[in-house]
């Protein structure tokens, strides 16, 4: 830090331990030696002077490579310049490497999510629809249930996705209007799946979705209860009755 001004006649020249420690008008050794007439000769004015004569050297360090290089290239150094190119070439090609690495590792890892987050949407679609068709079937009813769906999935008849196949509808000529499927999509009030039937649900959903499960009804693509008859069975095969649901291919 600063020290008490020294006096040398009239002129007062403060000393400094760092460039940050340059003195200034607000320091308090400087004030009391401008009260005592002195002239005080900044060494800070020394420090803007070395520091723009290094800036100074550095610009005249770059200009001088610059013409080096313009020099070498004009008077035939080009083989020197292609050797340096081939020193680069590997640098670059590593980091080209290291980025596409990167950009391929985080597609990746976007595709795992969007994967997770499929699955998660399916087992939700198919778990709901075996929850309200057959929560209260046996559980071989319900693994029916949710092969029905998984098959018409399968299918080039109805739609792509699980969601798609549980929510789809029809046109019913009797009733000349676009019915649903299942017809538990149609109600607009319905209780939140829960409890242990809404557990088991989605085991069976787990199950028949990863297919780690015997099938019961491989080639059944409609059923429907017990207590009624549809037109379009006359028209089917029945392939099992399980529980209180009739089911054809």
């Amino acid at each position: 830090m600063f020290q008490a001004a020294t006096r040398l006649g009239r002129v007062a020249v403060l000393p400094y331990s760092s460039y940050r420690d340059c003195p200034s008008v607000a320091n308090p050794a400087t004030q009391a030696a401008l009260r005592a007439g002195a002239v005080v000769r900044s060494s800070a004015r020394y420090c803007r002077a070395t520091f723009r004569s290094l800036r100074y050297k550095e610009r005249i360090w770059l200009a001088a490579w610059r013409r080096r290089l313009a020099f070498y290239w004009l008077v035939g150094g080009k083989e020197n310049l292609a050797f340096f190119a081939m020193i680069g070439m590997p640098i670059i090609m590593l980091g080209l490497i290291v980025h596409f690495a990167f950009k391929v590792q985080a597609s990746f890892d976007g595709s795992r999510i969007e994967a997770a987050r499929q699955r998660a949407l399916d087992l939700r679609c198919l778990a709901e629809n075996i929850y309200f068709e057959a929560r209260g079937e046996p559980l071989k009813g319900q693994y029916a249930i949710a092969e029905v769906t998984m098959n018409r999935l399968a299918s080039p008849y109805f739609p792509g996705t699980i969601c798609d196949v549980v929510h789809d509808t029809r046109w019913d000529p009797l009733r000349r209007r676009l019915v649903a499927h299942f017809s538990w999509t149609e109600l607009e009030r319905r209780s939140k799946p829960r409890g242990p039937a809404w557990e088991q649900a989605m085991g069976v959903a787990t199950a028949v979705y990863d297919k780690t499960y015997t099938p019961v009804v491989p080639d059944a693509l409609f059923y429907h209860a017990t207590s009624i008859r549809p037109y379009w069975a006359r028209t089917k095969r029945i392939v099992a009755k399980i529980g209180n649901h009739v089911f054809y291919e």
